[in-house]
């Protein structure tokens, strides 16, 4: 006769019948209560069908085996990773970093980083009407038209030319603060951050090691005499870059680089201040930050000091080859750029970003009291901010300014909601409903409790839009579509819909 657990009876479920006759045997014991559950019939005179049903009535009853107690869980599934060769289940890095595997049973992944961000900031050409007329491929750049691509160029590359004060100041200013294709809190070269395919040439960290002569038998020794720490000399990195129709990409290094040769030529001139306090106006930082894969975290970071680009391919571009429509060295870029100076993972670097943003941007850090936000011990943002967090989902791409904070669990870049040409400070348009909508779906379905960790993310890093999600309790994605078909409203779709 098979025994209890071939039938099906688990036997956790036998160890509650207190009152069963052992010697009689659990058989008897399961006829007897399957009598129970088919309501007094006998067993030979019930189908099939009833049987099963009963039976499984009655387990239910007894012992619920889809209720096991979540400290069991753990337990089975901890043991079952012990017991496998793969250390402890939730421990892993712990037994890694602590314990020799004998057996090759490190199941932890490997370290994944996100390729992450380049920030490339904004040089400072003297881009000055009188300067531009000093060259006849420069003078394209001498245009106050604020939809044009040329002024666009002209302002990226010469973040001081509405600031000079005089008597075009104010129609500069006008000008550049009217122009859909500049925003003048943004210190980097947007186009070509979002441009950039590759980065490469970056030098690795080295030790000069030093050996001394050979003995009686030969005999030498090897020892470390120090590092450069980068600073022994200049390094060569090569950006790639992918253009856009009409070339601003390609443009733009043309004219940075015929600045680069007339100034040091001497037939157009740098600002006086930089003249006096002797500084570079045509070099950029290049800050490169690696991400998790949750793209919060920088992971690794970097930062390339006192860059310029040296060449262009504008002759691949002019040559003729059979069977090409389209000139495809137009498509990409291959731009050489000379660095003087490589930082590593000096925390130093942090500042220099976020100061960098506070001067282009200086409230991007504020709070809703004008105080500079400071997060608590924890890295938690308690602070109302002036401009808040944006949570990282697709919908608020393109959007905000980055800012960079730190937690317990490292540095975080985070992007601060600040109005740009294509995003006006408005508020609670169709992108705001949108988002607000999609994060109080996140928050359902990752557990609507506020002890949750969604919730608890929310709660701490995007306070001021969590608060906004709780009033919209009593709407779904269908009655916010419902609400945009049925409203006219501008093509690019900022316009509040209540």
């Amino acid at each position: 006769m098979p025994d209890d657990n071939e039938r099906g009876f688990p036997t956790n479920a036998r160890a509650q019948f207190t009152d069963i006759d052992h010697k009689a045997g659990t058989t008897a014991y399961i006829v007897e209560q399957l009598k129970t559950y088919l309501g007094g019939k006998n067993i030979q005179d019930a189908k099939p069908e009833e049987i099963r049903n009963a039976y499984e009535r009655m387990i239910q009853a007894h012992a619920n085996t889809k209720e096991i107690p979540e400290p069991m869980k753990d337990r089975i599934a901890n043991l079952a990773f012990i017991s496998s060769g793969a250390g402890g289940y939730f421990n892993q890095i712990q037994t890694f970093l602590t314990c020799l595997d004998r057996y090759a049973g490190n199941v932890l992944p490997v370290n994944s980083e996100f390729s992450g961000l380049t920030f490339i900031t904004r040089p400072r050409l003297c881009l000055q009407s009188s300067n531009l007329r000093s060259n006849r491929r420069m003078v394209a750049l001498d245009t106050i038209n604020p939809t044009s691509m040329a002024f666009m160029i002209r302002c990226l590359l010469d973040t001081n030319f509405h600031k000079v004060k005089n008597a075009n100041q104010a129609t500069y200013a006008k000008a550049v603060s009217q122009s859909p294709l500049v925003d003048e809190q943004n210190p980097f070269l947007t186009p070509l951050c979002n441009a950039l395919t590759s980065i490469s040439g970056f030098p690795d960290m080295m030790i000069q090691t030093q050996t001394t002569e050979g003995g009686f038998m030969s005999e030498a020794q090897q020892f470390a005499i120090g590092g450069d720490d980068f600073n022994r000399g200049s390094y060569n990195l090569t950006l790639n870059f992918k253009d856009i129709q009409h070339g601003p990409i390609s443009a733009m290094f043309f004219y940075w680089l015929e600045y680069i040769r007339c100034v040091t030529r001497g037939s157009m001139v740098a600002y006086s201040d930089d003249i006096d306090e002797q500084r570079l106006n045509y070099t950029v930082s290049i800050y490169r930050f690696c991400l998790d894969p949750t793209k919060t975290y920088i992971t690794d970071w970097c930062k390339c000091t006192g860059c310029f680009p040296t060449s262009l391919n504008l002759g691949s571009r002019l040559q003729v080859n059979e069977g090409e429509g389209f000139v495809q060295a137009a498509a990409t870029l291959s731009v050489p750029f000379v660095c003087n100076k490589v930082e590593y993972r000096d925390y130093a670097i942090f500042m220099d970003f976020n100061t960098l943003m506070r001067r282009y941007c200086p409230t991007i850090n504020l709070d809703t009291n004008g105080k500079q936000a400071k997060p608590d011990a924890d890295g938690r943002q308690t602070a109302n901010l002036l401009h808040p967090n944006l949570p990282k989902i697709p919908i608020t791409n393109y959007r905000g300014l980055p800012y960079i904070t730190s937690d317990m669990h490292g540095p975080r870049l985070e992007f601060r909601r600040v109005s740009n040409p294509v995003f006006p400070d408005t508020n609670d348009d169709l992108v705001d409903q949108l988002m607000l909508l999609d994060l109080h779906n996140k928050l359902e379905q990752f557990n609507a409790g506020s002890d949750s960790s969604y919730s608890i993310y929310a709660q701490n890093y995007i306070p001021e839009f969590y608060k906004k999600t709780q009033t919209l309790k009593e709407t779904n994605m269908r009655d916010f579509i419902r609400k945009v078909v049925s409203t006219e409203t501008d093509s690019k779709g900022f316009d509040v819909i209540r």
